[in-house]
């Protein structure tokens, strides 16, 4: 039970972009009750939920995001993926799919490109967001648009990749 997104919540408003494809609940969820390792964990009608698919199309998770900006992964997000936007002649450069590391960075290409965007959710599911791209659409120019994140790191076959986005 979800509506549209309110394009005048904080988060995207804080980010200065549309809620695209963003969605808000009808009312308070109870996700787990209480217990003696935790808090009990809620979906507010506050929060965005930010629909993940599979490779294939069907809902695998949310992203959860509440007015402060804290994220919440909810269910399955290996190899996630979400579209943002038309289709490869919609944009101001056709046969061009931009790849957005996060939701909030393909809102805000595609704002400005109006071409697609695939939201990858994570720099560790960029590869797979680009390999799921190249094999659909092998003749399509496939830009990433990726976060520089001095703090960041991922680990590729024990190798550690510092700031992996740039």
């Amino acid at each position: 039970e979800s509506v549209p997104a309110d394009h005048n919540h904080s988060y995207p408003l804080g980010k200065r972009i549309l809620a695209l494809a963003a969605r808000q609940a009808t009312k308070r969820y109870q996700i787990s009750p209480e217990t003696a390792e935790g808090r009990a964990q809620y979906i507010a009608p506050t929060d965005l939920l930010i629909p993940v698919y599979s490779h294939t199309g069907a809902l695998q998770g949310i992203q959860q995001i509440t007015e402060s900006g804290f994220k919440l992964m909810r269910g399955t997000f290996k190899d996630g993926l979400l579209w943002i936007g038309g289709g490869l002649t919609t944009g101001e450069v056709p046969n061009r799919i931009f790849i957005g590391e996060g939701w909030a960075t393909a809102c805000a290409v595609h704002m400005r490109t109006r071409n697609p965007v695939i939201v990858a959710f994570a720099t560790s599911n960029l590869m797979s967001a680009g390999k799921w791209a190249r094999a659909r659409y092998p003749d399509t120019e496939i830009i990433y648009a990726v976060d520089n994140d001095p703090e960041s790191f991922i680990k590729v076959g024990g190798q550690t990749i510092n700031n992996p986005g740039r």
